[in-house]
């Protein structure tokens, strides 16, 4: 099933935040392979948590971290361009 054919409600959030805090104590350990830019790309891109005044939204935080992993060129443009939106949605 295509991604925009989900609903997201019934995804397992709990799944995804083990995932998420997987992934970045890869990347503080300085672990980060393709896997783990490949999964910090889907979660810059599919994260659509709401931001608050004092602080950015969760898609953003992960787009960023995904823009500083990134070392393939498509990549880094496919994260730039999304970083750009992100902000430019506030």
């Amino acid at each position: 099933m295509l991604l925009d054919q989900q609903d997201r409600r019934r995804w397992d959030r709990a799944a995804i935040g083990r995932a998420v805090w997987r992934l970045r104590s890869a990347v503080r350990q300085g672990r980060a392979g393709p896997y783990q830019v490949q999964a910090q790309l889907w979660h810059a891109t599919h994260a659509d948590l709401p931001a608050t005044p004092d602080r950015p939204g969760e898609a953003l935080v992960a787009a960023q971290r995904a823009l500083e992993l990134a070392t393939n060129p498509a990549e880094r443009e496919l994260m730039s361009r999304r970083v750009g939106a992100l902000r430019r949605r506030g």
